[in-house]
C-alpha cells in the first residue's frame, strides 16, 4: 500500500475513538514545547466581569482574560484554571464558575487560580451569587453556600430541594431568588440559609432580570413578570420569533435581551423589539452608560444603549477550532461564528478573515477544508469553491448535481460520497472538479459510508441492504472495485477509514462503544488496536511512519502502526484537540476555546524516551495463574498513581492514587478476579505509562 496522506478535515468528521487506558505505552518527553498561535482571536465569552477601570471575560474553553481600558490589548489569566467553560465571574472576593471543575479563587486580581471545591459536592456549576458574606453556588445538584469565602462548602437543604439543578439564581434587594430546572422558584432573606418555596412556573424556566420589585423569568421565548416576589406569574412579552432570552439587564427604560441570534432592544416596556447583532450572546454588563457584550465572536461594546458594538478581541485567544488546513504555506481554519475562513499567512503571528468570492448558502453556513498541500477547497453541502492563493481569494466551482458528504484528494483526482444517504453512487473527478463520473461500487449496495485514495488506490466503506458493512477496493482509480473482509455485525456503524503507508483503519461504533480496527493487508485481516489508549479521538494525520492522534487528552504519537503511543503534550494547556494540520517542519493543533497551537515536528520525533531517564516498570510473571507482582524504580522523587482496569475499562483495584514517593524501587502485587486481559495504568507526574497483563487458569 502506498504512502497515503489524510486530508480530509471537515468538521462532520468529529467523532469519538474508544475509552479506556493505555495497552502499551511507550512515554517519551519532547525537547520543545508547544506554542499559542495569536489566533484565530476572539471566541465564545460567556461570562464578564469588572473591577475597577479592568474588564474580565470568561471563556466556553475555560479561560479568563482581562482588559484596562477597552480597546487595548486582552491579557490571559489563566494559571491554575482548567479548561471547563466559565458560567460566571464574582468580583467581589474574584472567583470564577466553571461547568465541571466547581469554583476557583484568585487571590491576585486573577493571575493565579486556585481551586476551592471542599464540601463542593457538585462540580458543575451554573450561578455564583455572593449576598451578604454568604457566597451561593447553584449547581446540577441543588444549592451550596459558603460562609468562609469558598474555603469550604455546604449543602442548601432548609426548605430548598437539594437534588434539583439550580439553573438561575437572582439578587433582589435583601431577596436571593433562585429557579429549579423543575420549575420551582424559592427565596431567601437570610443570605440562602433558609429558602421559602414561591411559586411554580414552567419546567426550564429561568430567571434572567430583577428590576426594583419585579421579577421577570423566561420559558422557550416566552417572557412573564411577577410583582410579588414569585408567587403569581403574568405574560409580559416575547422577543423578536419567540426567541429565547440569554441575558437580560435593563438601562434607564431600555431593555436589552441577549438571544442565539444576537442582542434585541425594547424602549417600550416589552411591546416591541429591534434586532442590533446577529450572533449568540452569552453575557451582557452594564458598565457607566457602556453596555459590554459577550458573545460566540468575543467581546464587544456600546456606547448607545446597545443599537451599535463595536468588537475588541485584539490578545484574545479563545475560538474554538474544529478544522485547520495548511496550504501553500498559509494555515487556514474555518469559522463557524463569523460564518467564514480565517487565514495566517505567517505562521499563526496574525490571522485575518478570508471571505472574497465565498457564497454563504445556506444560511447558517458551514465549511469543510479539503487540501493537498497545494490546492486548497472548501465545500458544504451543495457549494464548493477553490482558493486562489494569487488573488488572495476564492473561486465558486459549478455545482455537479449531487450533494458533497466526505471527500478525499488524491491530485487531481476527487472523490465524493454523496450527502444524500439516498444516492448509490461514488462520484470521481480526474480534473479538479471540471468533469465527473458516477461510479456503482456494487449492485447490492445501500449507500457509502466512507472514501479514501491515494495515487489510484481507492478505498470505501459500504453499507448493504442486509445490513453488513464492507471494504471495497480499487488500484485502478475506480474504475472496478473489489470486496474485502470488515468484521462488522449489522448494528456497527463505520464512522471513519484512514490511510498510513503500510496499515488501513477502520474506526466504528458499535452500541455505545467506539473501536478502531486495523489491517496490515488491504483489509483481508482486522485486529483490534488502541484498547484503553484514547478517550476521543477525532483525527488522525501521517508523517512517513509515524502517527499522529488528536484526542481529548491532547495529542499522541505511535512510529509502530498503533502498537505503543507517546503522550507529546508538553506545554499544551488545552488538551481538547478537535484535528491536526501538518507542514515539513511543524505540527498544528486547533482546540475548543484556544485557539490554534503549533511545535516543531522535528522535535516531537526526536523526543528522548521517559522510561530510561525517569523510571522503569516491569510485571512479573505475565500471564499469570494467581497473583502476578508489579516493580517499578523511580529515579526522582516523584507522585505516583497505580491502577488496574479491566478489558472495558472498568476500574477493578485501586493500589496507588497520587502518592508522594522518594527515588527508589517499590513493588506491589496484584491478583485479578477472573481470567482474562487486564491493563495496569501507572501515571508519574502526570505521565502516563501502560502495560496489558494476561491471568490464564
Amino acid at each position: 500500500m502506498k504512502k497515503f496522506q489524510r486530508h480530509y478535515i471537515g468538521s462532520r468528521k468529529l467523532f469519538t475513538l474508544f475509552s479506556g487506558f493505555l495497552m502499551l505505552l511507550h512515554i517519551q518527553m519532547a525537547t520543545a514545547q508547544w506554542t499559542q498561535t495569536r489566533g484565530p482571536q476572539g471566541g465564545s465569552v460567556t461570562a464578564l466581569a469588572q473591577i475597577g477601570t479592568t474588564i474580565y471575560a470568561g471563556t466556553a474553553g475555560g479561560q479568563i482574560y482581562s482588559v484596562s481600558g477597552f480597546g487595548n490589548e486582552w491579557v490571559k489569566e489563566n494559571s491554575g484554571l482548567p479548561y471547563y467553560k466559565i458560567n460566571a465571574i464574582l468580583p467581589a472576593g474574584m472567583f470564577a464558575a466553571t461547568y465541571g471543575g466547581g469554583i476557583y479563587l484568585s487571590t491576585d486580581l486573577g493571575i493565579n487560580w486556585t481551586e476551592s471545591n471542599s464540601g463542593l459536592g457538585n462540580l458543575n456549576v451554573n450561578t455564583l451569587v455572593q449576598s451578604g458574606t454568604m457566597l451561593l453556588a447553584g449547581t446540577d445538584s441543588g444549592m451550596y453556600y459558603s460562609s468562609d469565602n469558598a474555603a469550604t462548602w455546604n449543602i442548601c437543604q432548609s426548605g430548598l430541594t437539594s437534588s434539583s439543578r439550580i439553573n438561575s439564581t437572582l439578587l433582589s434587594g435583601s431577596e436571593v431568588y433562585a429557579s429549579t430546572i423543575a420549575g420551582a422558584i424559592f427565596s431567601s432573606n437570610d443570605n440562602g440559609i433558609n429558602w421559602n418555596l414561591k411559586g411554580n412556573i414552567l419546567a426550564y424556566s429561568h430567571l434572567v432580570l430583577s428590576d426594583s420589585d419585579t421579577l421577570y423569568e423566561e420559558n422557550f421565548g416566552l417572557i412573564r413578570e411577577s410583582d410579588d416576589g414569585g408567587v403569581t406569574w403574568n405574560f409580559w412579552s416575547h422577543l423578536n420569533n419567540y426567541e429565547y432570552v440569554t441575558a437580560m439587564i435593563k438601562t434607564g427604560s431600555s431593555f436589552i435581551a441577549g438571544s442565539p441570534t444576537g442582542v434585541q432592544i425594547s424602549t417600550d416596556n416589552g411591546t416591541s423589539w429591534q434586532h442590533s447583532t446577529d450572533k449568540y450572546v452569552f453575557a451582557l454588563m452594564l458598565s457607566g452608560a457602556n453596555l459590554f457584550m459577550g458573545d460566540v465572536a468575543g467581546v464587544s461594546i456600546s456606547y448607545d444603549n446597545g443599537l451599535n458594538w463595536t468588537y475588541s478581541n485584539e490578545g484574545l485567544v479563545a475560538s474554538g477550532c474544529n478544522a485547520l488546513a495548511w496550504s501553500g504555506g498559509d494555515l487556514f481554519t474555518e469559522d463557524y461564528e463569523t460564518k467564514g475562513v480565517i487565514r495566517s499567512e505567517d505562521d499563526g503571528a496574525s490571522w485575518s478573515i478570508a471571505n472574497d468570492g465565498l457564497v454563504f448558502t445556506p444560511d447558517p453556513w458551514y465549511g469543510n477544508l479539503i487540501t493537498d498541500g497545494n490546492n486548497l477547497f472548501l465545500f458544504n453541502y451543495y457549494d464548493w469553491f477553490k482558493w486562489s492563493p494569487f488573488s488572495s481569494s476564492w473561486s465558486e466551482l459549478p455545482n455537479p448535481g449531487f450533494s458533497f458528504g466526505f471527500i478525499a484528494l488524491d491530485s487531481p483526482d476527487i472523490y465524493v460520497v454523496p450527502g444524500d444517504s439516498y444516492d448509490p453512487y461514488l462520484y470521481h473527478s480526474s480534473d479538479y472538479g471540471v468533469t465527473w463520473e458516477n461510479i456503482l461500487i456494487t449492485d447490492s449496495l445501500d449507500h457509502i459510508y466512507e472514501v479514501s485514495v491515494l495515487n489510484g488506490e481507492v478505498y470505501t466503506i459500504v453499507h448493504s441492504p442486509n445490513y453488513t458493512n464492507n471494504i471495497y477496493y480499487s488500484s485502478d482509480n475506480g474504475s472496478t472495485f473489489s470486496a474485502t473482509n470488515l468484521p462488522l455485525d449489522s448494528f456497527a456503524i463505520p464512522c471513519c477509514l484512514f490511510l498510513s503507508d503500510s496499515a488501513l483503519y477502520v474506526r466504528y461504533f458499535d452500541g455505545g462503544t467506539i473501536t478502531e480496527l486495523r489491517s496490515l493487508d488491504q483489509g483481508a485481516t482486522w485486529d483490534q488496536i488502541g484498547q484503553g489508549v484514547f478517550n476521543f479521538v477525532w483525527d488522525l494525520k501521517f508523517s512517513g511512519t509515524n502517527i499522529f492522534a488528536a484526542t481529548d487528552s491532547g495529542v499522541l504519537l505511535s512510529n509502530d502502526k498503533g502498537d505503543t503511543w507517546t503522550s507529546v503534550n508538553d506545554g499544551l494547556s488545552n488538551l481538547k484537540v478537535y484535528s491536526l494540520a501538518l507542514s515539513s517542519t511543524e505540527i498544528y493543533a486547533p482546540t475548543y476555546g484556544a485557539g490554534v497551537w503549533k511545535r516543531p515536528l522535528q522535535n516531537i520525533l526526536s523526543a528522548p524516551d521517559v522510561e530510561a531517564d525517569a523510571f522503569s516498570f516491569s510485571i512479573y510473571p505475565n500471564p499469570f495463574q494467581r497473583s502476578t507482582t508489579l516493580h517499578y524504580k523511580l529515579q526522582k522523587n516523584s507522585t505516583v498513581s497505580l491502577e488496574v482496569f479491566d478489558l472495558f475499562g472498568q476500574k477493578v483495584k485501586m493500589i496507588l492514587r497520587n502518592e508522594s514517593q522518594i527515588a527508589g524501587e517499590y513493588q506491589y502485587s496484584f491478583s485479578g478476579n477472573s481470567e482474562g486481559i487486564y491493563f495496569v495504568r501507572m501515571i508519574v507526574d502526570g505521565i502516563i505509562f501502560s502495560k496489558k497483563i494476561i491471568q490464564v487458569r
